[in-house]
């Protein structure tokens, strides 16, 4: 008499897919930004998105009770700099509309003087997801995270 359990050990083992592997995520800090600032080289009309550089990272955990850190996974060995690197797009930043709505919603019209949308910071660890430009089909990132707003209250 045969079971369930005869089938099941007839049946080709489960192979799971490498979790690095072709992931399109990846886990990276922030290692430099630049303000865009294309067709209009006005600071004042940015519209507060950067273009960020990010670097694989890696998270050490040694179990419960101790704080997680993050590390660059990689870095040169003669300039000690995260390597290799990628161009990112913080996917809150893409919807700032000048003078109308920056991170995620803020009505810029309800903002004191003083406050301003700011950029990631250099060695934030960052999760990101990789995606294609529609037109040339060159790989960038976008930076899942929500965008920050500092500055003195007037």
């Amino acid at each position: 008499m045969r079971n369930a359990d005869d089938n099941y050990r007839k049946r080709e083992p489960y192979r799971r897919k490498s979790p690095y592997k072709d992931d399109p995520f990846l886990f990276a800090k922030v290692v430099d930004a630049t303000l865009v600032m294309d067709p209009d080289p006005d600071e004042a009309n940015s519209k507060y998105i950067w273009r960020y550089e990010v670097s694989p990272a890696k998270m050490i955990w040694a179990g419960l009770g101790n704080l997680p850190s993050t590390d660059y996974r990689q870095l040169d060995a003669a300039t000690s700099e995260p390597t290799p690197t990628y161009y990112a797009f913080s996917i809150s930043e893409l919807g700032n509309v000048i003078s109308t709505y920056v991170a995620y919603g803020v009505d810029t019209g309800v903002l004191p003087a003083g406050p301003e949308p700011v950029r990631i910071p250099d060695d934030t660890p960052v999760l990101c997801r990789a995606m294609r430009n529609y037109e040339t089909g060159e790989v960038f990132y976008l930076i899942i995270n929500t965008q920050a707003i500092s500055g003195a209250c007037a």
